[in-house]
Order: structure tokens, then sequence, then C-alpha cells
């Protein structure tokens, strides 16, 4: 029967050094029928509380509440998820930021086993091998995007970093260039959004368009719904505002995909200095109605951000389905089945400017190749190149 124990995760805000356990599933012995709570570097500022068990149904839920000197509280649960438990589950009331969250937990997988081996040993064919998880919180105190700028974390937005391992990407897509999983993960979000769009349109008696009619309609009206669009590299727009974005990071042999989504509210966005950018939008904005004015309740943020990671889960458990059923599909096919979806939702005709260059010069975008580059164009002078990794405002 397969445990789980729930050990203290503990970070000190402030602190001139981070005191930290690990938080892991772990194999018991089969005669055991209660979980266990290790504490291999005790504190005497935090108080541990471990509970478990499990039932008929092996499910598992964890709940911890950590605290300090500083009066930092956050209330830790984790779960598999009921549908399929590769994929586990970890939600946090407050934290600095799910990928600090997530990094910690990357390197005690790669470190701790209950049988000597580690975890990236274990063959992901094992059903109960955890091969996905992902990170939730109500709030981030220092959420951070690319380059290091800020990302605003009050409680009402989804907060969600989803990890994989490294191994499932070069096993299970082995000759699919890695540059473009941020493509697959935009592709995603952008899905994510337009359902929230369309879950607001039902709900206001309006029609409910495919993602293709959608971006037709746009075309033909003067007056259109809301248009998501994604943004090279790691963006999602609706109506050209920022609603979600995405940052990629990797340890311990995992890919730490932090993502989120504006959906309570729409954070300011200074127009200079070092976290500058492109005005913002959220999901309320458009569904006042579908999302009430409650920061307190993080229900659905925590509900969509869960969902995130089941999508891309599935859709890499797919490819390692279509691998063991002699299968797999050329790795260019596969490669520009991506760029195809993610080009599905992009404006051609939108402007970018370069975040920077000394210039900021403008210019659009006219292919996206192979391996998720992109080549754009110079609105100025009509030249031609090609980026690897500059961003745009």
């Amino acid at each position: 029967m397969l445990l789980v124990a729930a050990v203290v995760l503990l970070l000190k805000i402030g602190a001139t050094t981070t005191t930290s356990t690990t938080i892991l599933p772990a194999t018991s012995d089969p005669s055991d029928d209660t979980s266990t709570c290790s504490n291999p570097t005790t504190n005497d500022e935090t108080t541990e509380r471990c509970t478990g068990g499990t039932d008929s149904n092996d499910d598992v839920k964890e709940e911890e509440k950590i605290s300090s000197d500083t009066n930092n509280t956050s209330i830790m649960t984790v779960d598999y998820h009921p549908d399929d438990r590769r994929l586990l589950l970890y939600h946090f009331e407050s934290t600095t930021s799910t990928q600090d969250e997530a990094k910690l937990l990357a390197e005690a997988f790669a470190t701790t086993t209950s049988s000597g081996q580690t975890q990236n040993d274990i063959n992901d064919n094992d059903d109960n091998d955890v091969t996905t998880f992902c990170v939730t919180a109500t709030e981030q105190t220092s959420g951070r995007g690319t380059s290091g700028r800020q990302w605003l974390g009050a409680p009402g937005n989804v907060f969600v970093t989803i990890a994989i391992r490294q191994s499932t990407w070069t096993t299970h897509l082995p000759r699919v260039p890695l540059t473009l999983l941020p493509l697959k993960v935009g592709t995603i979000a952008a899905h994510t959004v337009q359902r929230l769009l369309d879950d607001c349109r039902r709900s206001n008696g309006q029609f409910t368009t495919s993602s293709n009619d959608y971006h037709s309609y746009h075309d033909q009206h003067d007056d259109p719904d809301p248009f998501v669009t994604v943004k090279w590299p790691n963006d999602v727009l609706c109506d050209h505002k920022k609603i979600s974005g995405t940052l990629i990071e990797s340890a311990a042999g995992w890919f730490l995909i932090g993502i989120g989504i504006n959906l309570q509210y729409a954070p300011s966005v200074p127009t200079t200095g070092a976290n500058h950018g492109r005005p913002s939008v959220s999901i309320r904005d458009y569904c006042p109605k579908l999302i009430p004015d409650s920061q307190g309740d993080n229900d659905m943020a925590r509900q969509v951000g869960v969902q995130l990671a089941y999508d891309l889960h599935v859709w890499l458990q797919q490819q390692q389905q279509q691998q063991q059923q002699q299968q797999e599909e050329d790795a260019a096919t596969v490669a520009q089945d991506i760029v195809n979806e993610w080009k599905e939702w992009l404006d051609w005709d939108m402007e970018l400017v370069m975040r920077d260059t000394p210039d900021r010069e403008t210019v659009r975008l006219v292919d996206v190749l192979p391996d998720g580059r992109v080549r754009v164009e110079t609105v100025d002078d009509g030249t031609t190149r090609v980026l690897v990794s500059d961003y745009f405002v």
C-alpha cells in the first residue's frame, strides 16, 4: 500500500539563513496502516502537525500548519489528483512563490526515497510513481516573472508551478526541441483563459464559439468579444492586455513551469523602471457575474491551477502511450503540431516593442520556426532577423 509522509517545510522570511525540510511521497512497509511523519531537522521555533492514513482507495490527504517567530503562517495540503495518482497536488495558503516551493520539492524528490533509489531512478511507467506535481498558492509574497521582474501575488489570482521530470521530455519526446515547451504551455494557458471567458458567455446566455470561429468573429465585427492571443514566448493577452504569464526554470532534474493568470484582479503595471510592461486585464473585468469580488476565496483560482497542471500532464502521458504502443509520431510532426497549435492563437498584425533594446524598436512577427524561434520584421525599415530569447513589452 502506497502511503504518503508529510513533513513540514519551513522558510524563515527575513532571516539570514533558511531552514527547510522536505515534503515528499514515500512508499511505506505494506504492513503499516498509518502514515508517518519524519523530521530530520527539527527547529524549536516550528510547530508541526502530521496527520495521515489511507482509505480503501489509497487516497491520501495531508495538512500542515507552519509558523515561526516572524508570525508568518501558512497552511499546506497535499493530495493525489483524483483522476491520476501520478500527478501530486500541493497547496499553500501563503508562500514566497510557488517556484520557491517547487524547487525545494524537486530537490527532495531527487534525494529522498524509502528504498535507497533516488526518485529520478524510478521507472516512469510505474503507476504509483509521481511524474508531475504542481504547487498552487492562495497568495505569493515575493512572486517573480521573467528576468527577475516582480509578479504581484495578492489572493484572488492563479499562482501555480507545474513540475515535470526532465526525463519525461527527453524520453518520450527525444527529438522534439525543448524550446517548444514554452509554446505548448502558452497554448494550454490560452485555452484555459478562453474556457473561462466561454463560461462567462454561457452564464450570460451568449453563444460560445470554438477558438477558430472566435478569431473569425473578431475579424468580422467592430465590437467583438474579448480577443485571446499569445505573445512570444510566454504570455497570453486579452484584447492586447496581459492576462497570463509563464516562467520556466529547472532544478534537480525537473522543469518548473510557473504560470500566473489574472482571475479576480489586474495588477497595476508600471510603464517605466525594472518592472515596466504591458497593461494588464483580468477575467473578472469581463465576467463580474461569474467571478465575484472576493479575494479571500481562492477556490476557483486553485482549481484553475490544478486544471493547467492536469492538461499538461495528460498531454505528456499521451506522448508516452504513443511510444509504448509503437505509434510514436515523427519528431518533426510533433514539433510542427505544437507550433501550428500555438500559431492559431497568434495575432500576426500586432506590433511588438523590444523590451531590452536601447532604442526599443518595434517589430512584427512574420514566421515561427520549427524549433520555436521567431522571425520578426522591423516596422521602420522592413529588415528581418531571427530571435531566440528576446522579450517584448
